[in-house]
């Protein structure tokens, strides 16, 4: 199979095999049949083949034949150039066979093929999906993160006459301390010494409503419909309560929020867009111009960017309203007939102080109250 002469080179087992017998008989090498350059010896390969098959004659289970037997028996009386036939015709077609087999396997690896490469795809989609997927973040870091929200929502106030500006809207966010955790929260006693609280005020604690933020020794406010803020200090019988602020824009009030035995107003500066002052609600109504109480005072608009003073004293038969140490308004009663308009509304079980700033960016620069000895 390996010889340099190409004409001698064996193409098949059969060849071979009749090769093997020529060696072993001594005759001289032939050239395989089929080789067109070189004609065999085909008398020297049929005396080879009859010197050495064994005859088919004798019965018995040794009598094997040998290649010879098998090329004369394949031959028959076609003559020696038959045998190299069926092996060419069986040589070519194992080669259309092994030719169809690639065919075969890439068909196969077509159907096979997409299916596997969409399942990867979605395999690797839903991979990267649960990858992107949020965590649930932890409910201790959840509530320090939160601001001010909008669980509790008073509700709408009364609207104005049509010649007056719009009415203001009870759609205020409220923060994140609900009644419950501000009553168990430590309140500071009143004493007949001023106490400055803004040092004891912790915004997310005690924001009702409105972003609420500390810097510097002052309280500040962004604009917020109804914003309004707790103060942690105990009501006594009679006390005198006492805010210094800027309001830095906007055109409606800033509240002073107070109680007088368990019942609760507001005293409102610069309220419903009518530059009005005074304090309400007394028997229900407001200081509205249209349904205005006694205590209304008309042409106290605020100017935006400058500081004021403004402070309520509380007694046990009266209330005064006091603006930059002139009194504005005078409520004489025991308490009983007081309420809160609903953008003021506190949500508390027990009477409490506080600020609010409505709709209007504001700092406070001082809270302070003090009890008043009976």
């Amino acid at each position: 199979m390996m010889a340099r002469d190409v004409n001698l080179r064996l193409q098949t087992p059969l060849e071979v095999a009749t090769a093997i017998d020529d060696v072993n008989s001594g005759n001289k090498l032939s050239a395989p049949p089929g080789n067109s350059q070189a004609a065999p010896d085909r008398t020297a390969f049929s005396k080879s083949t009859d010197a050495t098959t064994p005859s088919t004659a004798t019965p018995g289970p040794a009598a094997t034949p040998g290649p010879a037997a098998i090329q004369e028996s394949a031959a028959g009386d076609a003559g020696p150039h038959v045998l190299s036939k069926p092996v060419v015709r069986q040589t070519a077609v194992r080669g259309r066979r092994n030719q169809q087999r690639p065919a075969n396997s890439a068909s196969w690896g077509k159907r096979l093929g997409v299916p596997a490469v969409i399942l990867v795809l979605l395999l690797a989609a839903g991979l990267i999906v649960q990858g992107f997927r949020p965590q649930p973040e932890p409910a201790s870091e959840r509530a320090d993160s939160e601001r001010p929200s909008t669980a509790n929502t008073p509700a709408t106030t009364t609207a104005n006459t049509a010649n007056e500006s719009p009415t203001r809207s009870a759609r205020t966010p409220v923060g994140t301390a609900d009644a419950t955790t501000r009553l168990a929260m430590t309140r500071l006693a009143m004493t007949d010494a001023w106490l400055d609280l803004i040092p004891r005020i912790d915004p997310r604690r005690d924001g009702i409503a409105g972003a609420w933020r500390k810097a510097n020794g002052e309280l500040s406010v962004a604009a917020t419909e109804g914003a309004r803020l707790v103060l942690p200090v105990d009501v006594p019988a009679e006390y005198d309560f006492e805010i210094e602020f800027t309001r830095h824009n906007g055109v409606h009030s800033i509240a002073l929020i107070f109680a007088v035995d368990g019942h609760q107003a507001t005293f409102d500066i610069d309220a419903w867009g009518r530059h009005v002052a005074g304090i309400q609600n007394i028997a229900g109504q407001s200081i509205q111009p249209s349904n205005a109480n006694s205590t209304m005072v008309s042409g106290q608009e605020l100017v935006n960017g400058q500081r004021y003073v403004a402070a309520v004293r509380v007694r046990r038969d009266s209330v005064q309203a006091w603006l930059n140490q002139r009194l504005l308004a005078t409520y004489r009663g025991n308490g009983s007939d007081l309420s809160l308009i609903p953008e003021w509304q506190l949500r508390e079980e027990r009477a409490s102080l506080a600020i609010g700033a409505y709709d209007s960016p504001t700092t406070f620069h001082r809270i302070r109250v003090r009890a008043v000895s009976e």
